[in-house]
């Protein structure tokens, strides 16, 4: 019987082996890249759900690899916060390999694309089960630098210019306010940046360092994208469909908003137990961010550009619950998290297969879509009412989480925010949903053109996730 220690590492070394192995294959063996990274990718999900399996019965593993500094090493180690992040990318990883080989199937060498997608979801694992703030700020830099040349895989004038931002605003952001804010904790005890030696530990802090820390904290992870330093995420759009897919919806937003779970539940949570204040400004900025990046969604008419907007409110929902520090908040933030990550993806997915088959990339052109393509918008519209909380979708259970979560901090402004923001995510939505109902301009009948097989299918798996997963026992895996 394989160990969990086992499991984990062939699950995490799985992209590592697609990547380079995905650069080794030669350009003409097209069909070969496609059929070792779809086996890649499909290893990686079976052992990372079989880690997960063992995981939930009683299973540990720890691995340390060096010390990089006293007290203080590059390791990893499993808890449920990783595997629940680590499980759900394997699995949106391998979506992500169905959708690309139809999406990308007229471009000529598509192998540096499949790499660093693979180098990515490598990252993303090591940054998932990262032991302590160190290691977890070590694998936070190797995703951006892994990125940057998704971002720009276009080669043209925007792409350069926007990938340019992206790398400079991540790294700049984490390097002066991030990096600062870990060796300002190592100073003070070197145990609270382990995420699980910390639980033990008791650190006094002044409110006002404790707030200029903290804010350090939230904008040196500028990848959670709160306001004022979202703009890159928009920009980034320029960045090839299953790019934007894996990387804006899944892998680099989420790992924003995973460092500022850790920071907050795992680091600052054992820092002046006793008040509340200072972690009021993550609601407030939160709060801030949703309203608008909302805003900006509704006067955004390009698809692709509004979803990215929509990203950046519905992370908000995260930063905003995780700002309470109760169990309650990080059952609803961690469970919310996975929620977006499947209704988006799913968002992106249909809008790639739309424009593949119709060329049509704006709000105000997609009359007749419904029509033509009845699958795909029928699904489309199943993960914009998981992105609203309407049932019978995940998404409605995790903003139930949510209004649980605040419980009796849930005042009159809160009940309005929650409220104006779903009815916001219902207003940038919906449009594209009725606007494809209409009658094309054309009096002249359309075939349906649903061409994409294997985006199709990749589109379905996602999108049965977002039905079937209302289903999940929440008490029994999240309150372990």
């Amino acid at each position: 019987m394989l160990s969990i220690c086992s499991s984990i590492l062939l699950a995490t070394l799985s992209p590592l082996v697609v990547a380079i192995f995905g650069l080794i294959i030669p350009v003409k063996k097209r069909l070969l890249l496609e059929i070792f990274t779809t086996i890649g990718c499909l290893f990686c999900f079976v052992f990372m759900l079989y880690s997960a399996l063992i995981f939930f019965t009683g299973g540990y593993f720890s691995f340390s690899l060096f010390n990089i500094m006293p007290r203080l090493a590059i390791a990893w180690k499993i808890d449920l916060a990783g595997i629940v992040f680590a499980l759900s990318v394997s699995f949106l990883w391998m979506c992500t390999v169905f959708y690309a080989i139809t999406y990308m199937k007229d471009w000529e060498d598509v192998r540096s694309f499949f790499s660093l997608i693979a180098v990515t979801i490598f990252s993303t694992f090591l940054a998932a089960f990262a032991a302590n703030m160190i290691t977890l700020f070590v694998a936070y830099e190797l995703m951006t630098i892994a990125t940057y040349p998704l971002v720009r895989y276009n080669k043209t004038d925007e792409a350069n210019k926007s990938a340019k931002v992206y790398l400079f605003t991540l790294l700049s952001t984490s390097m002066a306010l991030l990096m600062p804010a870990i060796i300002y904790l190592y100073n003070l005890n070197p145990t609270i940046l382990d995420f699980h030696a910390s639980i033990n530990s008791t650190i006094t802090i002044q409110n006002n360092e404790l707030l200029i820390l903290l804010l350090c904290m939230l904008y040196g992870s500028a990848k959670a994208a709160l306001f004022p330093v979202h703009f890159w995420l928009p920009m980034a759009m320029v960045a090839p469909m299953p790019v934007s897919a894996l990387l804006h919806a899944v892998a680099v937003v989420k790992m924003g908003v995973f460092v500022i779970i850790r920071m907050v539940f795992f680091v600052l949570n054992v820092v002046n137990n006793q008040t509340q204040e200072p972690f009021y400004v993550l609601t407030y900025i939160s709060i801030a961010s949703m309203i608008y990046a909302s805003v900006y969604a509704l006067q955004e008419n390009v698809i692709k550009k509004r979803l990215a907007y929509s990203t950046i409110a519905q992370l908000a929902y995260i930063s905003m619950v995780t700002s309470l520090r109760t169990k309650q908040a990080f059952i609803a933030a961690m469970f919310h998290m996975v929620a977006h990550a499947f209704a988006k993806i799913t968002l992106f997915f249909c809008t790639g297969v739309i424009y593949k088959n119709t060329g049509k990339t704006t709000v105000t052109g997609m009359r007749g879509t419904a029509r033509v393509m009845p699958f795909t918008m029928t699904c489309f519209t199943i993960a914009a009412a998981s992105i609203i909380g309407l049932p019978p979708t995940i998404g409605f259970v995790s903003k139930y989480l949510i209004l649980q979560a605040f419980g009796q901090e849930l005042t009159t402004l809160l009940v309005c925010v929650l409220s104006v923001g779903s009815l916001f995510s219902l207003l940038y939505l919906a449009p594209i949903v009725l606007q494809s109902l209409k009658k094309a301009r054309s009096d002249k009948a359309l075939p349906i053109k649903e061409n994409c097989s294997w985006a199709l299918f990749a589109i379905f798996l996602t999108t049965l996730i977002v039905l079937v997963c209302i289903a999940i026992p929440v008490d029994k895996i999240f309150l372990r």
